[in-house]
């Protein structure tokens, strides 16, 4: 088999193509295109500003709770060790957070 007719069995196994069109997008389109995503990043953007301020708000609500029960856990006399093991810390590390003076 001479080299021609194995080029030739190697071309005729390729499948016919047929060139794809590529458009390039104009300036204008381009501009708009960078528009939208930043419209887009804008708006991600104030979906996770949004969850921060709620989570925020949530977070003063919790401390606040956690503070009334820390002053009932000192007015049933509880030792701040107890205190601070509930709270995953030190004992001395609650008094000095939540302790009055």
């Amino acid at each position: 088999m001479s080299n021609r007719s194995t080029k030739r069995q190697r071309l005729a196994k390729v499948p016919d193509r047929q060139p794809q069109s590529v458009t390039t997008p104009t300036p204008f389109e381009m501009v708009l295109a960078a528009r939208q995503h930043l419209a887009d990043v804008d708006e991600g953007a104030g979906q996770v500003l949004g969850a921060v301020e709620a989570l925020a708000v949530r977070r003063r609500e919790v401390e606040s709770d956690l503070r009334h029960a820390v002053v009932a856990a000192r007015v049933a006399r509880q030792p701040w060790a107890a205190i601070g093991r509930a709270l995953g810390t030190s004992g001395q590390a609650a008094r000095m957070r939540y302790g009055s003076g």
